[in-house]
């Protein structure tokens, strides 16, 4: 009888894969990367680098690359300033995915107190956002939409090319 494990929790916790393991294997006992001596500086070179490398794949500048301590932070920098960065602007609303991670969705309360409003973009059975209610909802008084590329429950993916598409027509650019 095979007792051999088989890890089904990705939605918590995702192993390392075994390539990131190795690359990270030389930065586990480095120096604080904002520190001055030798090590420190050694280890912001290779933080350096992993930026540069990500900035790249994205598509993206060097300094739009940050680095967070998991996704709920990244989902708080990234909501929560852009909403102080827009504040006194004329666009007011924020368009979410209906099964969002909940980390965007408790969010509402803070952007409504910075005079935002936060309105949900259906989905169908799979976590997908409904493309016809996203369009209908884009107007010019949009400031961010935040969509899941990759649904953390259902493992779902979206394909957020065609949603890039309807955001821009209204951004214009």
């Amino acid at each position: 009888m095979d007792l051999t494990p088989i890890f089904l929790d990705h939605a918590a916790t995702t192993p390392l894969a075994a390539e990131v393991q190795e690359a990270m294997l030389p930065w586990l006992d480095a120096g604080n990367p904002s520190s001055l001596h030798a090590p420190g500086r050694a280890a912001r070179h290779a933080v350096d680098q992993a930026r540069e490398a990500l900035a790249e794949a994205m598509q993206a500048e060097f300094g739009e690359v940050i680095f967070t301590g998991g996704g709920t932070e990244a989902a708080v920098l990234a909501l929560v300033g852009v909403a102080r960065a827009a504040r006194g602007g004329n666009r007011r609303r924020i368009l979410v995915g209906a099964a969002e991670h909940h980390c965007v969705l408790h969010q509402a309360e803070i952007l409504g107190e910075l005079g935002l409003v936060v309105e949900t973009v259906p989905c169908d059975r799979y976590a997908r956002p409904d493309l016809n209610a996203l369009e209908d909802a884009l107007r010019d008084d949009v400031l961010l939409v935040a969509l899941m590329h990759a649904n953390n429950e259902f493992g779902t993916i979206t394909d957020l090319a065609p949603v890039r598409g309807r955001t821009e027509r209204v951004d214009g650019q």
